[in-house]
């Protein structure tokens, strides 16, 4: 087996030196530059691979033939230039590959945007694919990433750490002994084999199938497959009886968590001069402001299926409620679109062509359209996701994000970590530059030490109220569960594991495992065996053999090894921002005192600013927190972190809190006082300002 697959690798590699040679050869004799989106092809080459036909590479020599000129406006060129798609792509900047596979976004988008979000998903019409429209009320969106470090779960590692009961007369007949992997344990009056379950592909599948379904619960990129719908069409059954994910983005947790829709605009009417293409996006000149709109044209097939009340005319692909806002025309629409006015549409601008105008417009009439969710999905797989938010949203859509995690792998998380990434940018930020800082982010990693267990408790039992969030299992896997209180170098976490299987009766004895620091067997806990542990490798990097014991019979004083998960934020103010988002090797990013935070940090960075911005005025606010920052660098220039440690500093902190002008009977006191004292040590009540006031552009009661 192994020799036949060193075979085929050979043989690919190559077929691909091969190609990469004759790619070589045709970008030299074609002179153009590389494809800005996959760096392989030529831009306006090869897109006769992607459709199959011949006349496609029959124009990528006519292209060169007639000396087409790709930078030359829409409505200068000919005919023949107009229809040529290898003009189209190298004015794109991009290969006849990659222009193939986004060719036809706006027309799909603007073909289906009469339908319904349930219908645009299943018929594969986006919600939107316009950055302008995702923006919030200020201008902002906001790219948020995830990641689940997958690698010890795929090569099986981990899949040993959930327990399994064995017979064991068929452990003696295979002549597999009992020892630490596999231990006689008793159960009431059962004395069954406590042991981990066999590695096998079904169940790295279902791994693989798990993470993935938990993205496409957030925003899901596939629809149902039409075989299924055909399926309950014929048997009389609805779709959501089979079909676990969203039918919607508008259902989804991310659509759920932004809970809006918004209203959009068409602009019926007809060209006067000029001539614009069909569902090319334009900008148009609005009261010495340019504004983005797509044209649609008013007749053709391209457009037959789309209603006559949107034809002929130019739909807004830019948020209402922003351009309505006082930071650009501060009025309705009715007075920022005028019927009959003409308005004059101007080619947009690329590098190395300033646009210019191209059409003149006469507005006839102004009609609604149907609604949207400011949502777009770009990756939903089960190792990483990324969706554009609204940056308003970003925390809300985080926060839900937080919580299905805890819910759906509350048994596993101690070993399953999700790094989640915001990454804020004005609409106008080239997406390439925001996709290129998610990507960066991901790569942020928490540092896997031991914990020290402070407290275990056992609920209800113990009187305990079930947090809000898992609610909606509490007649299942919650109706009873264990609340873990863990810390390690100050950080501290509250770990909530469901104790029960589905039916809410049955006791989990096989998923909530954690393994101990400690060499030592665990012989005063009665569910414990030993498996592979990868968080603790010998020098070659292989796992050592470690202890798992089941949470339930944690005690306090144990140490455990705890993959936290993460949460890191920035703010794109230039595009190169980005290259400031590294990380070390104990997972800290660089030029930062805090970040990434821990996910369940998040609850903290909101009360911080929640407690700031009831109860101090804005000015305040700012003064609290320069005092204290200014402080930070004078005394800490080359190591700032040692300011977290050094009493001084923490006297300050707390005497300008102290002497901060709280608003009337206000005043933090007791435990408020100290943690708003603790977040200001540790540079969160700094962070909180930056990403809620700064960012976010949420402000105290009395700006609102």
């Amino acid at each position: 087996w192994l020799q036949g697959d060193a075979q085929r690798l050979s043989r690919a590699w190559g077929d691909l030196e091969k190609k990469l040679s004759e790619l070589k050869e045709v970008h030299d004799k074609s002179g153009e530059e590389l494809c800005q989106i996959c760096g392989l092809r030529p831009q306006g080459y090869g897109r006769w691979l992607v459709i199959k036909a011949d006349e496609a590479q029959q124009e990528w020599e006519n292209h060169y033939k007639h000396r087409h000129n790709p930078k030359k406006p829409y409505s200068q060129k000919t005919d023949e230039e107009r229809n040529c798609q290898v003009c189209k792509a190298i004015s794109r900047g991009m290969c006849g590959v990659c222009l193939e596979r986004r060719v036809t976004r706006a027309e799909k988008w603007a073909q289906g945007i009469h339908k319904s979000s349930r219908e645009r998903l299943q018929e594969g019409h986006p919600e939107t694919v316009w950055l302008d429209e995702v923006a919030d009320k200020n201008g902002r969106l906001a790219l948020i990433v995830g990641y689940f470090p997958l690698e010890h779960w795929l090569d099986g590692t981990l899949i040993e750490t959930l327990g399994m009961f064995k017979d064991k007369q068929r452990l003696q007949k295979q002549n597999i002994p009992l020892s630490g992997r596999n231990r006689q344990i008793t159960i009431g009056r059962a004395r069954p084999v406590l042991g981990p379950k066999p590695v096998s592909y079904s169940r790295i599948r279902r791994i693989w199938e798990t993470t993935r379904r938990f993205w496409q619960d957030v925003a899901p990129t596939d629809a149902p497959p039409e075989e299924l719908e055909d399926l309950c069409k014929n048997n009389g059954l609805k779709l959501e009886d089979l079909w676990e994910g969203p039918l919607s983005l508008e259902k989804s947790l991310a659509g759920q968590a932004i809970g809006e829709k918004r209203s959009r605009l068409f602009l019926k009417g007809a060209l006067v001069k000029g001539d614009l293409g069909p569902f090319h996006a334009y900008e148009m000149m609005v009261q010495g402001r340019k504004v983005a709109v797509l044209w649609v044209p008013p007749e053709g097939e391209k457009v037959k299926d789309i209603p006559d009340e949107y034809r002929g005319g130019l739909w807004v692909i830019e948020n209402l409620e922003y351009l309505a806002s006082q930071n650009v025309f501060g009025c309705p629409m009715g007075e920022i679109f005028q019927q009959n006015g003409i308005y004059e549409i101007y080619e947009p601008s690329e590098y190395g062509r300033p646009g210019g105008p191209t059409a003149q417009f006469k507005l006839e009439e102004r009609k609604d359209g149907p609604e949207y969710v400011p949502l777009i999905p770009i990756l939903a797989e089960p190792r990483t996701f990324m969706a554009l938010v609204p940056a308003e949203k970003a925390v809300e859509v985080v926060r839900a994000i937080k919580a299905k995690y805890e819910r759906e792998m509350g048994k596993v998380r101690n070993r399953l970590p999700l790094h989640l990434g915001i990454v804020f940018a004005d609409a106008h930020q080239p997406l390439r530059t925001i996709l290129d800082a998610g990507r960066r982010m991901m790569k942020q990693r928490a540092n896997i030490v031991g914990w020290k267990v402070n407290n275990v408790r056992k609920q209800p039992d113990d009187g305990g109220t079930l947090p809000e969030r898992f609610k909606d299992d509490a007649g299942g896997q919650f109706a009873k569960w264990y609340e873990i209180d863990a810390e390690q170098n100050g950080c501290k976490i509250t770990w909530y594991i469901p104790a029960v299987m589905g039916d809410g009766q049955t006791k989990d004895n096989w998923y909530p495992y954690v393994f101990l620091t400690q060499d030592g067997k665990p012989t005063n806990r009665n569910l414990y065996y030993q498996a592979p542990n990868p968080f603790n490798p010998d020098p070659n990097g292989n796992p050592r053999p470690g202890w798992l014991v089941h949470a339930g019979e944690l005690q306090p004083g144990d140490v455990i090894y705890f993959t936290p998960a993460t949460l890191d934020f920035i703010f794109l103010d230039h595009g190169g921002r980005r290259f400031e988002i590294a990380y070390d090797k104990q997972g800290r990013r660089l030029g930062t005192l805090r970040h990434p935070y821990l996910l369940d940090e998040l609850d903290d960075l909101a009360t911080c600013w929640e407690m700031l911005s009831q109860r101090l005025h804005t000015r305040q606010i700012h003064q609290v927190r320069d005092l204290i920052e200014t402080k930070r660098r004078e005394w800490f220039p080359d190591e700032p972190e040692a300011s977290v440690k050094d009493p001084t500093f923490q006297t300050h902190c707390q005497a300008v809190l102290h002497n901060a002008e709280w608003k009337q009977g206000q005043k933090p006191q007791g435990d408020d006082m100290k943690r708003l004292t603790r977040w200001a040590v540790t540079g969160l009540l700094a962070d909180a300002v930056e990403l809620f006031y700064h960012i976010m552009k949420q402000r105290p009661e009395e700006e609102v």
